[in-house]
């Protein structure tokens, strides 16, 4: 199934592009925050956040209050308490049984969903289990191999699943493209239902759909002239996920190696040659260098975590640069301590980066240099025999 058609309507598009925005302006206004490290984190009952709180480690628990935002990576997050705004995790089993304020945005192997959301939710996962004491009071987006939906929400359904199973109230209308639908009897949509399947839906007796139903069968050729614009439009979606997720990662690369992300990016400021050259000689040559060692028996080993070291260098350039960007721009509105600033500069370095990437051919190009001044950086960096110490205004 091509998960480019995932999306099948304007307005959800827009209202991605609505939350990338809400998005990018919650984490650019970091400079009041609490950020948190360690193999197990958890924010007891008693205790109260009064700003965003980011949050990276093994396990995390948040039995107590949030006056901000929540960001959080690990193994295994829980969500027991109170988020006045929005949530933005990460992790391998995603637990939500508290109250969110905002909306929720979402990305693991199994979330289970048993609390209240009052705005939109987007998940990506394997599993996505959202049981009948949840409330959604916005939209829900979804991506995962099987999604069971038992309790009501208050806006429309979009997304992609293998199996999606509804037996609860949805007061919007149903876009979604899946392997097999099933309405059970205690379903009741109040919109269109529209969904593309090689499968005539499930739908039990009792079922109540107000609107209309359409079943359009998933075959490419036929359906290429109505499909075409959503394949752009879904694509436009992969790359605001694509900045989630880097928005993600940067955030902890700098809260838990600032100093180290930090050097770097004054590296390429204050030798932007070098940086270049570098950048330029990784770039050509460790592809070479990785598949020689890939050839030889003895070299396999090495050339895999060469690969892979390669692999991650070329994520982290973005970072790297993405930070410098924002700190060139804020360098004279700076007015927090170092940590706290470098979050709001990088989240803004980023955010340029991608949307300049949006452009066609331009973007090849960016990318291009964003990748060579970040290696470089890196190179420079990793030789140096102690980090280079950010410039006086930083």
């Amino acid at each position: 199934m091509n998960s480019k058609i995932l999306q099948t309507s304007l307005r959800i598009i827009r209202q991605i592009v609505i939350l990338a925005c809400v998005m990018f302006i919650s984490a650019f206004a970091c400079f009041a925050l609490t950020a948190r490290t360690g193999d197990s984190l958890i924010i007891g009952g008693e205790e109260e956040i009064n700003e965003d709180l980011y949050l990276a480690g093994k396990t995390i628990v948040i039995d107590g209050t949030v006056n901000g935002s929540l960001y959080a990576v690990g193994n295994s997050i829980t969500i027991n308490g109170y988020i006045r705004d929005s949530v933005i995790v990460a992790g391998r089993k995603i637990t939500i049984l508290g109250d969110i304020g905002g909306g929720v945005k979402a990305a693991g192997e199994t979330i289970n969903v048993e609390g209240k959301i009052n705005r939109d939710a987007m998940f990506a996962g394997r599993e996505i289990i959202l049981n009948r004491k949840i409330f959604i009071g916005g939209d829900l987006l979804f991506g995962a191999s099987r999604v069971f939906i038992d309790g009501p929400v208050e806006g429309s359904v979009f997304g992609g699943a293998g199996d999606l199973i509804i037996k609860s109230r949805i007061m919007g209308k149903i876009k979604v493209v899946v392997d097999t639908l099933t309405l059970t009897g205690d379903a009741r949509i109040e919109g269109d239902l529209t969904y593309v399947s090689e499968n005539k839906a499930d739908i039990h007796p009792g079922t109540e759909v107000i609107g209309n139903i359409e079943h359009i069968m998933p075959e490419y050729k036929k359906k290429i002239k109505t499909i075409f614009p959503f394949i752009i439009l879904g694509g436009v979606v992969g790359k605001i996920i694509g900045f989630f997720m880097a928005l993600i990662v940067g955030l902890v690369a700098v809260l838990i190696a600032a100093r180290q992300v930090n050097s770097a990016a004054t590296i390429i400021a204050k030798k932007p040659g070098h940086s270049a050259g570098w950048g330029a000689v990784v770039f050509f040559g460790a592809p070479v260098g990785i598949a020689i060692a890939l050839v030889t028996i003895i070299g396999i080993p090495l050339g895999v975590i060469a690969m892979m070291l390669y692999l991650v260098s070329l994520y982290i350039s973005e970072i790297i640069v993405g930070l410098l960007i924002g700190k060139l721009i804020l360098i004279r509105a700076k007015k927090t301590d170092e940590k706290t600033f470098l979050f709001g500069a990088f989240a803004l370095g980023l955010f340029i980066i991608r949307v300049l990437r949006f452009i066609p051919v331009f973007g090849w190009i960016v990318r291009f240099i964003v990748v060579l001044f970040g290696l470089g950086a890196i190179v420079l960096a990793t030789a140096a025999k102690r980090p280079i110490n950010a410039d006086s205004g930083n």
